[in-house]
Formats: structure tokens, sequence, C-alpha cells
């Protein structure tokens, strides 16, 4: 379990991940960033790329119950994170949409670029059916062609359709960024929004930490939502992982 205390001492959990390793000693290894954390357990990543809320420098112990420690070791982090990306395109690969399958709109890959085409379709939308994930970080990077509008589809109970899936996206008729899911008929529910600068034509990354039962949204560096339930969180195709699916 990872979390951090508020400003009244209270504890809130971020994520909860199981494991099964069963030893006498154990070896916690936390990587400290710029703006998140990652926790190993005897060398394997148990949790990646939670967001740090406080920019504090000490360190500590702290336990439930009895427990020894041994040694307390701080060494200068590495400039990338540990653990390995499950995914990652930009779409100038061959074949470079692997994997990408589009139920609404004009898709098409180009100079490098995975891009929808036709301004009139509402909701236009690409899933990745390659794999389902649970407690990632799914990121992405875009420009609008005209008008606003884009975003990111996770937690998809399939890479088909836009029912049973959360979408965090830039609004089309306000200047903000909108965050919420499309239940089983396919009726979307907001659940939070936050005004923002027009974002024009310029690059703009939009960045979803996704946990166990909640997600956080980050615009750039800039947190906007953080602790956001999941409805329904889905269970993957894929045995031992929950998650869902990602899509655009």
């Amino acid at each position: 379990m990872a979390g951090y205390t508020d400003e009244n001492g209270e504890f809130v959990r971020q994520v909860t991940v199981p494991f099964d390793i069963d030893s006498e000693e154990y070896r916690l290894d936390v990587y400290v960033l710029g703006n998140t954390y990652t926790v190993q357990l005897n060398g394997q990543t148990m949790i990646e790329r939670r967001p740090l809320f406080f920019p504090n420098g000490l360190v500590g112990y702290h336990t439930l119950g009895p427990a020894r420690f041994d040694t307390l070791k701080i060494t200068t982090a590495e400039t990338k994170e540990p653990g390995e990306k499950i995914y990652i395109s930009d779409f100038d690969q061959q074949p470079a949409g692997a994997g990408w399958v589009p139920f609404s709109g004009e898709w098409e890959i180009a100079d490098g670029e995975l891009f929808q085409a036709n301004p009139a379709v509402q909701d236009a939308a690409i899933g990745y059916e390659g794999s389902a994930f649970e407690d990632y970080v799914i990121q992405a990077t875009f420009h609008h062609l005209t008008g606003s509008g884009g975003g990111l589809l996770f937690n998809m109970v399939s890479p088909y359709q836009l029912n049973d899936a959360h979408v965090v996206r830039y609004s089309e008729q306000t200047d903000s960024i909108f965050w919420g899911f499309f239940d089983a008929e396919g009726i979307f529910e907001r659940q939070g929004f936050v005004d923002v600068p027009p974002p024009g034509k310029d690059m703009h990354q939009l960045r979803v930490y996704v946990g166990a039962d909640s997600y956080d949204v980050y615009l750039e560096d800039l947190l906007l939502a953080r602790g956001v339930p999941l409805h329904q969180p889905v269970d993957a195709i894929e045995p031992g992982r929950v998650g869902g699916h990602i899509g655009l």
C-alpha cells in the first residue's frame, strides 16, 4: 500500500497492490523523482509512477506492527524511472498502427502520426486491442488539426466500443478539460472538469495514472484531478490483469 498523509495528518491511499512474495526479509526500494515515485519489493516493480503531492525531502521508517529494520541507503536516483514501458508507439514504425482498431471516425496514419480526419464526427474513437493493463500510466502527446476535443480512453471493457469506458479530453464547447465515463448504455456521466487555456494547434500531453479503484489526471505536469473513482473497474480479458483497454 502506498499513499501520503494530508495537511490534517489523515492517510490518503493512492494504490494497494497484492503480492505473493513469501520471505523473512524484504528489500523495499522507493525511487523518488521530480513529481512521481516508483516502488519495488525485492527487485520487482510493484507500484509505478504514482504522483507526489508534497515537495518534501526527509525520510523515515513507518510500521503498524513489530518490524526490524536493517539497512537504510540513499543514492541519487537515475533520471530514467525503473520498470519497462509496457507499450509505446510514435506511429512511425512498421506496421505503424498494429493493434489499433477504429470504431468511429476516419483514422489514418501519415508522417509518423495517427490522426482523425473527419471534423464532423461526434465521439470519434479508436481502441488498442493488443493488450489490457493494470496499475498503469497512459500518456499521449497530440495536437488539434481544427477545433478541439482530443483526449484519452481507458478502463475500456472492450477496445471496440465507448460503452463502459472512461475518457479524459478537451471540451469542444468550452475552454476546459473534463473527465468521466460512458455507462453500459453509452450515456456519458461527467465526473469533473477544469478550465484551461484553449489548446490551439500546439502540442499538448495528457497523462492519466490508473490505479486499482481510482485515477489521477495531468495536463503536461499540472495535476488536474486526483483520486477520481473508477466506474466499475474492468476485469481485462488477459488473465492476471485488470484495468481494461486503452484508446484515443
